[in-house]
């Protein structure tokens, strides 16, 4: 999936992918 960056440029700046963002998510939820 695509990514959350705080800039287009650098892969690097990457927070959170589309993954990592659902399994939060659940666990918040789940929680």
């Amino acid at each position: 999936g695509s990514s959350y960056c705080l800039t287009d440029k650098d892969d690097g700046s990457r927070l959170l992918n589309e993954d990592n963002v659902t399994v939060l998510l659940l666990a918040i939820l789940h929680e």
